[in-house]
């Protein structure tokens, strides 16, 4: 018996010393995901969270990024007034606006247009594809470029020289203010409708196709498809696609940097290049912080209104 009660003893106590090990390891196991984040959340804080909070700091103050930050005096929202005034900064937003609002149908309409079409089988569809896709996968820099010189006046531009072999009159691509910025948008139509196809490409391929055949049945024909069955289905990526690009809408800089620094006579001055501007020529960091704070509500308001119109319903 003795023996018994004293091996059983040493069992109990074997056992309860396990259960400690399993309960301490537990509580390891649950703190081991989020060493894994630590990396990634100590990134995100240093180059999303700080910076943020930072310009909003600097947008209180005169900072002009050459004097010290201990000399900065603090000015409240004073330079948000500076830039609501800004006759400049209104200009800048107006062709913003103007932008985006052609930007993003366009891109809609043609990415989900190419998709249905480069649904269908066909000879040569792959290497269709990858033709549309391969302006998005090229740098803005050499594209904006190359564009600029087929935007040049008719004596060296590609354009020009074309429309006058055809006999038809030249236009200033970029000279004229009334084409400056859809020459723009033109070539960023067609540098981002390729990411926009392949988007609705894999959205189409994951349709079932038993919808269809169940349509076709009850005697649908193709617009009832599209209309019923495609767009309904689609109407997660119409949200993805729609907001996505209206962020890069709102941020163009590199096109305009290169092609036109925001003439002729503003007609393409845009927000994100107004606010490099004022920063880094003017060295207006203040103000142009302002801007940069203005310029996320605007996207931030627009993005909501998108979600809330675009959201899945059953």
């Amino acid at each position: 018996m003795t023996s018994f009660g004293a091996s059983t003893g040493s069992d109990i106590a074997a056992l309860a010393e396990a259960k400690d090990v399993r309960g301490r390891g537990g509580r390891r196991s649950k703190a081991a995901p989020y060493l894994f984040l630590l990396p990634a959340l100590l990134f995100f804080s240093v180059f999303w969270v700080f910076p943020f909070l930072f310009s909003i700091w600097v947008s209180t103050t005169d900072w002009d990024i050459l004097g010290n930050l201990s000399d900065l005096t603090y000015q409240g929202l004073e330079n948000y007034g500076k830039v609501l005034n800004d006759s400049i900064f209104r200009t800048a937003v107006r062709n913003t606006f103007t932008y985006v609002l052609m930007d993003v149908p366009a891109l809609t309409v043609l990415g989900l247009g190419l998709a249905l079409l480069l649904k269908q089988s066909m000879v040569g569809r792959g290497a269709f594809r990858t033709i549309a896709f391969l302006p998005h996968g090229t740098s803005a820099v050499a594209l904006a470029i190359i564009w600029k010189i087929i935007y040049m006046p008719a004596d060296s531009g590609v354009l020009n020289g074309m429309l006058l072999q055809l006999g038809l009159p030249t236009l200033g691509w970029l000279t004229d203010p009334s084409w400056a910025l859809p020459s723009i948008l033109i070539m960023t139509i067609w540098k981002w409708t390729g990411f926009t196809l392949v988007v609705f490409l894999v959205a189409l391929f994951n349709i079932p196709s038993e919808y269809y055949e169940a349509a076709r049945v009850d005697g649908a024909n193709v617009w009832h498809t599209f209309r019923h069955i495609t767009i309904p289905l689609l109407r997660p990526t119409f949200l993805f696609t729609t907001v996505t690009n209206t962020i890069g809408a709102f941020q163009i800089f590199t096109e305009v940097y290169l092609m036109t620094e925001g003439g002729p006579a503003k007609a393409t001055e845009v927000v994100v290049h107004y606010m490099y501007t004022v920063a880094f020529e003017w060295l207006k960091m203040g103000k142009a912080s302002a801007m940069a704070i203005l310029l996320l509500a605007l996207i931030l308001a627009f993005v909501l209104v998108e979600m809330r119109l675009l959201r899945a319903r059953d």
